[in-house]
């Protein structure tokens, strides 16, 4: 491993991907009850990202004793280009961790925009980002934890995922980082509005044409506008929601795999298996057999 970390309870079940030179990526999963400690440096000679699929997780860096703390969907980039920094590292119960670590000399060879652009934002020389992602990186990550692939193809796989993750959140990054027009904000402000909707009627979404109607965007706006923000069309997100909820059904096993497709609206249970297999990877069943 690249970059060494101790931690002081044992608790974490922690899964590496060796992938290639110049690149770590790690998986803290914390299924207990107790929160976990781990210690590492934030390394001068590494963009070290921390994406919480699960849960919540709190940090703190060098001598500070406040600890920010971010959650599920949620992750943060740290640099410091001078020193390694101390960094102090909460994985809270029932959490889960992906760690991506890349060389700053890999940066320059595959994005070597990305280490001017970052420069720029540093503020005291350490950078520090934290914004929510979207659900393209988050299904990516799955799909690296879940890949049913073997030996060589494995590992492309995931080299290759891992790649995906680290575009989609750097064009995020300066995407969050331009300045928008006054028309450009209130399209943005009404597709979060859009979102809002949702969310909070998963089984009963509005049509689009209600969707349109209510925040005065044409079907090709709030679509893209929708995509551009979140990573996902409108019933992409839907459908995406519904799996996340399945997925934590699942994880409950208190009823089996037909129940939770019927839960979710599904008339079929298989179209429920598909989906959920395009999303993470494997079938619900088998992610049964990983929670046991």
């Amino acid at each position: 491993m690249e970059l060494p970390l101790s931690k002081n309870t044992y608790k974490s079940k922690i899964t590496e991907f060796k992938l290639q030179q110049g690149l770590f990526v790690a998986l803290f999963s914390n299924h207990t009850q107790a929160t976990d400690t781990f210690f590492r440096e934030i390394n001068k000679k590494y963009l070290q990202l921390y994406f919480c699929t699960k849960g919540k997780i709190s940090f703190s860096m060098g001598e500070e004793t406040k600890k920010e703390v971010f959650k599920t969907k949620h992750a943060v980039l740290l640099h410091h280009p001078s020193e390694n920094l101390p960094l102090n590292l909460l994985v809270h119960p029932n959490s889960e961790l992906f760690v991506m670590a890349i060389s700053t000399h890999k940066t320059e060879e595959i994005l070597p925009e990305i280490n001017q652009f970052l420069s720029q934002r540093r503020t005291e020389k350490t950078l520090v980002e934290l914004l929510e992602i979207s659900t393209s990186i988050f299904q990516a990550l799955g799909q690296i934890k879940q890949t049913s692939l073997q030996n060589n193809y494995k590992n492309l796989y995931q080299t290759a995922k891992t790649f995906e993750v680290l575009s989609l959140f750097f064009d995020l990054l300066q995407e969050n980082s331009n300045p928008r027009n006054p028309e450009n904000q209130v399209e943005v402000k009404h597709i979060k509005k859009v979102k809002e909707l949702l969310s909070q009627n998963l089984f009963s979404p509005p049509s689009m044409e209600e969707l349109c109607t209510q925040t005065g965007l044409s079907p090709y706006k709030l679509t893209h506008g929708f995509k551009r923000l979140f990573g996902d069309t409108p019933y992409g997100y839907i459908l995406n929601k519904k799996l996340e909820i399945g997925k934590e059904l699942l994880e409950e096993n208190i009823i089996q795999v037909k129940d939770v497709a019927f839960k979710l609206g599904y008339e079929n249970p298989s179209h429920f298996i598909l989906a959920f297999k395009k999303k993470y990877g494997i079938t619900p069943k088998q992610y049964l057999k990983e929670q046991v």
